[in-house]
């Protein structure tokens, strides 16, 4: 008898344990390294997001599918939230907010062979008038149309590096781990000719979140409880251990002493 009370009591606590972890589905694209569907374990923005649904005692579970769906299922109510996403006014007008994730840096790639390619950019105006190769979507569009830049789409990022490599575009805007993980993958042989201007694309930091639902049910409650504990996950340095390994990884020792421009930029 005393056996079976203590077996009760045991499953009662472990139904309570399994309950207490909420389930809570995000949809997200790939954009590796923060985003990686075959790679999980891997990808720096799904870690945070595992890390901080952890500490709030929430489950995440990830719907994997194109980035405008993405944006439509958190429209719609569909899921919770997208990842990760730039702070934008058309955005705004849309969507919530968490607090920060993780702060990303975009910088202007370019091909070291072109002769054409600006000798510097220390601002928008430097391009005016020139090729600069995106996908559709990111949040710097704005700014390369007021200061006069030609924007040539993509279907991807990739296409945009092919582009820039075949000299159809004269840079790449493009987050700077992003860019790196991107040559380094699909563009090996020509690495040491991709090169980075010092200057980011932005002054201001530009932070990444998870883009909130307004008509998900319970989405204004889930979010406050996130938001701190994104708040702790962001003040504990995991972000830049998890880019440091990152930069890590992707270091080749005997490019880095012949080209020590090339690769991802401390």
């Amino acid at each position: 008898m005393g056996i079976r009370i203590i077996w009760g009591i045991a499953a009662l606590y472990g139904g309570l344990a399994v309950a207490a972890a909420q389930e809570v589905p995000l949809a997200t694209g790939e954009w590796p390294p923060y985003v990686m569907q075959k790679s999980p374990e891997r990808a720096i923005f799904t870690l945070l997001v595992e890390e901080a649904f952890r500490r709030a005692g929430l489950k995440p579970v990830y719907r994997y599918t194109s980035w405008p769906r993405a944006e439509a299922m958190v429209e719609q109510g569909l899921v919770f939230a997208a990842f990760p996403y730039a702070h934008n006014e058309e955005r705004a007008r849309r969507f919530d907010f968490s607090s920060p994730v993780l702060i990303s840096r975009s910088v202007l790639f370019y091909y070291r062979s072109h002769q054409h390619v600006p000798q510097r950019f220390e601002r928008f105006s430097d391009f005016a008038g020139r090729q600069i190769a995106t996908p559709r979507g990111y949040w710097y569009e704005d700014l390369l149309r007021r200061h006069g830049a030609q924007i040539s789409y993509t279907s991807d990022e990739q296409s945009a590096f092919r582009l820039l490599m075949l000299g159809r575009a004269e840079a790449v805007v493009q987050d700077e781990l992003v860019g790196w993980y991107l040559i380094g993958n699909h563009f090996p042989a020509q690495r040491s000719r991709f090169a980075t201007f010092d200057t980011p694309v932005s002054a201001r930091e530009q932070p990444l979140h998870l883009l909130v639902s307004r008509q998900y049910p319970g989405a204004a409650a889930l979010k406050a409880r996130l938001d701190s504990v994104i708040d702790e996950v962001r003040q504990s340095g995991m972000p830049e251990k998890l880019i440091a390994k990152f930069r890590l990884r992707s270091s080749r020792p005997d490019e880095a002493e012949a080209n020590p421009e090339v690769g991802p930029q401390p």
